[in-house]
């Protein structure tokens, strides 16, 4: 009997600088869809088990993402930077593979980037800005594989 071969499916929370935020599914291996929704090499932040991925060099060559910046802020406080270019949202397993969010997660990030005004910590009292996946303790990680 021939080995059965699965592909997994990995879903993701796609944050652009402006326009809509999207969830798509990718198949197979994570890093070359990650570089190509980011648009070249990638570096990745943690903010609470949540993987924000991020174009490498996009400090230098893309606009700066608001909502994103703003949200980061907002969940550990003060922080030194700006991040650029269009985010992907996803997780990871304790190999550090990178894996879907659960779908309350996912959920609550499309809410939270969809109806919220940049900046997220000016947002008008009773708007979901704030993810109800998320717990508290910032968990920043700046190193990670894809897969």
């Amino acid at each position: 009997m021939a080995p059965v071969i699965t592909m997994t499916t990995t879903r993701v929370v796609i944050v652009p600088p402006t326009g809509p935020v999207q969830v798509q599914d990718w198949t197979g291996d994570t890093l070359p869809h990650l570089q190509q929704a980011v648009g070249g090499l990638v570096d990745v932040v943690t903010i609470h088990d949540i993987d924000v991925w991020l174009n490498d060099t996009g400090l230098y060559t893309e606009e700066v993402n608001q909502p994103i910046t703003t949200w980061i802020v907002d969940q550990i406080g003060h922080f030194w930077q700006t991040f650029h270019g269009t985010a992907v949202l996803a997780a990871s397993n304790e190999h550090g593979v990178t894996v879907s969010l659960p779908d309350d997660c996912t959920r609550d990030l499309v809410r939270t980037f969809s109806q919220c005004p940049a900046p997220l910590c000016d947002a008008e009292p009773g708007l979901p800005c704030q993810p109800e996946c998320l717990w508290n303790g910032p968990q920043v990680r700046t190193t990670r594989r894809a897969d």
